[in-house]
């Protein structure tokens, strides 16, 4: 084997483990205890919530928010209306019930078919899936 094409070889060896071959940064979270094992090194700006203040610098919910442009935190996010909720919720028990009808008439066609019985497990499955949804959507 020639030089280079050792050296080639390495080269290409050297790529293929590369990734495999990385070292691995463990970070150990103050306040929630949580270890966290990445490739990655941790952002030194990481937030973590410390009894209403955050360990970045001291700010409170309000101070962060206001000075990453109104963004979202994990103590403000989600927080949606009722209102608001009360729509979501009444639209996602619509497209469940049109889901539903649509599996019901699937289940009534493939039986008028003769379909294999795989077909029909499959259309059952969703009609209990559905059904279930449905009950979890009150």
């Amino acid at each position: 084997m020639s030089a280079l094409q050792s050296a080639l070889a390495s080269a290409w060896l050297a790529f293929l483990i590369g990734p495999a071959a990385a070292a691995v940064v463990t970070t150990h979270e103050a306040g929630t205890g949580v270890t966290i094992f990445s490739n990655v090194a941790a952002r030194p700006a990481s937030v973590v919530v410390t009894g209403g203040m955050h360990a970045s610098h001291g700010r409170t919910s309000a101070q962060l928010r206001a000075s990453n442009g109104g963004a979202s935190t994990a103590t403000t996010f989600p927080r949606v209306a009722a209102a608001d909720q009360l729509v979501r919720d009444n639209d996602r028990k619509k497209i469940l019930q049109d889901e539903l009808a649509t599996e019901l008439q699937a289940v009534q066609d493939a039986a008028a078919r003769g379909e294999a019985a795989d077909v029909m497990h499959r259309h059952e499955s969703n009609v209990a899936a559905l059904r279930r949804e449905l009950g979890a959507a009150h």
